[in-house]
């Protein structure tokens, strides 16, 4: 994903030279300067979890949030922790980053629709995957986390949370600044033929809504 004219940023897993041969880990998150394109820089990286890590950013460029206006570079992950039989699932949720090519990638925050007990007992018994989270928006000073189960809240500059809310509980569209979109793979412009069945129309913040994908 370019950042700038002379910044891209790489999106693949980490590989461990072990005694046995190499073994894939985590998601490995890297910036390259690329002034000279035949010699490619590696300025910083991040490394997500362990071995069984996953982002749909790894195939999907539109689960990534990215601003480079907001300093703001999202994306929704899959992680594990540990290594051999002791590698467990850890989070699934987003994971928000600041980002330039002077500090690289600074952690703001992350949200997860999941409890810690649901995170806990995954070992014994998986949890109720519709919560999640497959994309990540903000809307003037809120940045918000989807899934099928829900929709959270934050606030954008300390990532505090503000509200959860569950299109189950059918809500009311009274509510100021609230209204009907489509939420879908392909888009989140409001009134769009929608790519999902039905029951993905949900209500959420119109006003302001932004995505790396308008």
């Amino acid at each position: 994903h370019p950042y700038d004219s002379n910044t891209i940023i790489g999106f693949g897993k980490d590989i461990i030279e072990t005694a046995n041969g190499p073994v894939v880990g985590g998601i490995k998150i890297a910036m390259f300067d690329v002034s000279d394109v035949s010699k490619p820089v590696e300025k910083s990286k991040i490394l997500l979890g362990s071995s069984g890590s996953y982002s749909e950013v790894l195939y999907n460029h539109r689960a990534l949030l990215f601003s480079k206006d907001k300093d703001l570079f999202a994306l929704p992950v899959m992680l594990y922790s540990g290594s051999g039989t002791g590698n467990r699932f850890s989070f699934q949720g987003a994971y928000v980053y600041s980002v330039n090519p002077s500090t690289g990638f600074v952690l703001r925050g992350t949200s997860t629709h999941l409890t810690q007990p649901e995170i806990d007992d995954s070992a014994l018994k998986w949890y109720d995957t519709s919560k999640n989270v497959s994309r990540i928006i903000w809307s003037g000073s809120r940045l918000y986390t989807i899934s099928d189960y829900g929709i959270k809240s934050h606030d954008l500059a300390t990532m505090a949370e503000k509200g959860f809310m569950n299109p189950q509980k059918r809500p009311t569209l009274s509510d100021t600044g609230w209204g009907i979109a489509f939420l879908s793979s392909c888009c989140f412009k409001p009134g769009l033929k929608p790519c999902y069945p039905a029951h993905h129309i949900i209500p959420v913040p119109l006003y302001g809504i932004k995505s790396a994908y308008r």
